[in-house]
């Protein structure tokens, strides 16, 4: 998830703000020493491109040749195209940014152990749009992401799959050894819930603690396993592949496309579409004995 918003409000807010963009831009200066275009960055106040940069290349420890020349291509893309977005012109080169900074690495047989097999529970399926109530790959929000949770009796899970990597950059095509981490309070623009057997949550279960261990965005990811799980739980969403004019090396599931396919379903008397903006619940709920 990424945000549009500056991170503190008011004079006080402002202050720091350009505090901190002269601490991140002398950063990215040390990273990048004879490639730093001083000119670029002197002229960028945008707070939010200065920290996905940073991000990018100090936050992930990427002050190689590689990152350096990638960060120096997306530079010229904006320069020659000041309507380019830094999300886009980073997608363009084939890199996409992962927000995983409030989502915790867990095993999910522990996380999903308080569940009883024997009976029904509630499956929801989750899904933060890049761009909320469009189907772009690309946006504010990064990529997006797509993910699940499961709640019975007062017991609250929610749970996504991600490349398992410290640094939040990724490659598109490339594959990642793959971990399920928690999306608690994490943002979202559209959801679709309904009721499932004891069978369908132990089949969902079963699945998640068996994940694919492999991910990648084109063939296996976020998207893929949120499809997955829903359909597992009898949600029958559809699994349509997608790409954008602003990469040749995407072609797989998004977060933005499967949201507006969930928005054209209507809820019923066992399946309830959300479409208003939230965050999704906390943890709740503990094993008994």
């Amino acid at each position: 998830m990424s945000s549009t918003s500056s991170p503190c409000d008011g004079d006080v807010g402002v202050i720091i703000e350009l505090e901190n963009l002269v601490v991140k831009k002398q950063d990215l200066a040390d990273c990048l020493q004879e490639s730093y275009n001083q000119e670029w960055f002197n002229e960028n106040f945008d707070y939010n491109d200065i920290n996905l940069i940073h991000e990018f290349l100090i936050d992930s420890n990427n002050c190689d040749s590689s990152s350096i020349s990638a960060i120096n291509t997306i530079i010229d893309l904006m320069t020659a195209d000041p309507d380019l977005e830094l999300e886009e012109a980073l997608f363009e080169i084939g890199i996409i940014i992962i927000d995983s900074d409030t989502a915790v690495k867990v095993n999910p047989a522990e996380e999903l152990n308080c569940f009883d097999l024997t009976q029904e529970a509630t499956l929801t399926v989750y899904v933060q749009q890049p761009w909320e109530n469009s189907d772009n790959v690309i946006g504010p929000n990064q990529v997006g992401h797509a993910f699940i949770g499961i709640e019975q009796g007062g017991i609250v899970r929610q749970v996504g799959y991600y490349p398992d990597k410290d640094s939040s950059d990724v490659e598109i095509g490339n594959d990642y050894e793959a971990a399920i981490k928690t999306n608690y309070n994490y943002l979202y623009h559209v959801s679709i819930s309904q009721n499932i057997s004891s069978e369908q949550l132990t089949d969902i279960i079963n699945y998640t603690i068996d994940f694919p261990s492999t991910y990648n965005t084109n063939n296996y990811a976020c998207t893929d396993f949120a499809i997955n799980i829903g359909n597992l739980g009898g949600m029958n969403l559809p699994s349509t592949e997608t790409s954008s004019i602003l990469s040749n090396a995407f072609a797989g599931r998004s977060p933005g496309l499967l949201g507006q396919e969930i928005r054209a379903i209507n809820s019923t008397a066992t399946t309830t579409i959300s479409t208003t903006s939230a965050n999704s619940p906390e943890r709740q709920g503990e094993c008994t004995d």
